[in-house]
């Protein structure tokens, strides 16, 4: 195999190859990534400071009392359940303790019994709710009201559903 170098002679059927960034993109990638990088550091911050990425938004708009989730589905109940204890997690991101000072609840059926609830600076603490279920076969949809001092969010809704129903 010979080349220009060795032979003098072109090889007409040699592809000339170019640099895949000219000088002028190789600017434009640097001022992309210098532009790009400081606006994803504090995403990337929120983001190991609460855990998950979906508290990340929460976090960045001044949010400290994260609850794990919004909306449970308990699924199908055998009836003739009587209790149920339905654990939720709440997560404090702030550099103080905070409380839970609170709760609505949208029915007689439900009761907390932690509340007032201290959450030391950054830790998770868990809230049982207690359901009484009813005794006939119905689908239910309940609401509590979570009041805090979090001068940001001072109320967080979460929403439980389900259905009672006698199983075979």
């Amino acid at each position: 195999m010979s080349s220009i170098y060795e032979s003098g002679i072109k090889d007409t059927n040699a592809v000339e190859r170019k640099p895949l960034l000219g000088w002028r993109d190789s600017r434009l990638l640097r001022l992309l990534v210098m532009l790009v990088l400081p606006a994803m550091l504090p995403f990337a911050y929120a983001t190991w400071r609460t855990g998950s990425p979906l508290r990340t938004i929460p976090y960045l708009t001044g949010q400290r009392l994260m609850f794990d989730v919004s909306k449970i589905d308990l699924g199908t109940i055998d009836l003739g359940t009587e209790k149920l204890i339905v654990p939720v997690h709440v997560q404090n991101t702030a550099d103080k303790e905070m409380r839970l000072l609170g709760a609505y609840l949208s029915c007689g059926c439900m009761s907390l019994e932690e509340l007032p609830l201290t959450i030391p600076a950054r830790s998770n603490r868990r809230v049982e709710i207690n359901l009484t279920l009813p005794d006939a076969e119905t689908d239910f949809t309940l609401s509590v009201k979570f009041f805090s001092d979090d001068p940001v969010s001072p109320s967080t809704h979460v929403l439980l559903s389900g259905r009672v129903k006698k199983c075979l």
